[in-house]
Order: C-alpha cells, then structure tokens, then sequence
C-alpha cells in the first residue's frame, strides 16, 4: 500500500504534466480575441496552485496552510469544470447547426484550432478529475499531514511567530528601558 506522501508526490506530478499540456495548447489558441487570454491566465493559476499544493504539503506544513490548499484546491476544481464546460461548447464551432457557436461569438464563430479547444477542454476535465482526487486525498489523509503541526498557530506582540497559545501571552516590551540616577 501506498503512503500518503507517495499518493500525494504522484498527483502533483500528474497535474504537472497535465497543466504543461494545457498550457501549451493554451498558448496555441491564446489568439483567440474571446477567451485566449482566460485560458493562458488559468493555466498560470494552475502551475500557481501546483507550486502552492508542493510548499504547503513539503516545505511548510501548518494548519492555516492547509486551510487554504483545500480552499483553493475547491475553487479550482470549479474553475477547471468551468472552463471545460466552455471549451467544450465553443470548440464545437465547426458545426453549422451549433447554437452555441452564434450565442457564444455573435460576430461568428472563430473556428481556427477547434481541435485545441477540444484539447484545452479534454486538458480542463483531466485537471477537474485531479482536483476531485486531492481534494479526497487532502480530507483523508489530513490527520498524517497535519500530525506535527502546533494545534494553535499565533503570534506574540514582536511578531515573530509564537508557540501554540502565543498570541494569549501578556504583552512584552521589545524595547526594555533602563534608567540610571
């Protein structure tokens, strides 16, 4: 059987690849004058969310982290069905009797590269599939993950991050005062 670290290790490097491919089939319809630029800028979101997932499970484990990884990885997940349900309907330009292709561009329809709008939305479905994954990962496994992290994250009144109940501390001086007569 599989640790969680080695099932977490393969997904990132899954939804590496697959956000390599979408964005290079992103790149190739980023011309598109309709949604070229929302697919470039989705697959820059999801190396941010990959880089993010890699520091907030290897480099710095800590509740709050991990809080906002499984925000994120929820919203995410939304945003890649989201921009598959899209690509999928104005990939499908090609057909003259699609509805979709008039509503969706009333000038008509931009047809260059259906087939990498049907990539970027087969790459989008492949992404939201990933996220449901971790997500299911992260909320099975989030007692291993979070095993060492303090129960309570605080800081004192320097800043400087405290100990578990830090923030509950009595207030220091920093800047101690001595008076000579």
């Amino acid at each position: 059987m599989y640790s969680h670290q080695e099932c977490i290790d393969w997904l990132i490097k899954g939804q590496a690849g697959i956000t390599a491919c979408y964005l290079i089939s992103a790149l190739i319809i980023g011309g598109n004058s309709y949604a070229g630029f929302n697919a470039v800028f989705l697959g820059l979101v999801f190396s941010g969310g990959i880089g993010a997932t890699y520091y907030g499970l290897k480099m710095h484990v800590s509740r709050t982290h991990f809080g906002m990884l499984l925000g994120g990885a929820i919203i995410l997940m939304f945003i890649s069905l989201e921009s598959s349900i899209f690509w999928g309907q104005y990939g499908d330009c090609s057909t003259p009797s699609n509805p979709n292709s008039r509503r969706l561009n009333p000038l008509g329809p931009e047809c260059t590269h259906t087939a990498t709008m049907k990539a970027v939305c087969t790459f989008s479905v492949f992404m939201f599939l990933s996220y449901i994954v971790m997500i299911a990962l992260l909320v099975h496994f989030k007692d291993e993950i979070l095993g060492s992290a303090p129960l309570q994250e605080g800081y004192n009144v320097v800043g400087q991050p405290g100990t578990a109940g830090g923030a509950n501390q009595p207030p220091q001086n920093p800047y101690p005062v001595s008076v000579d007569i």
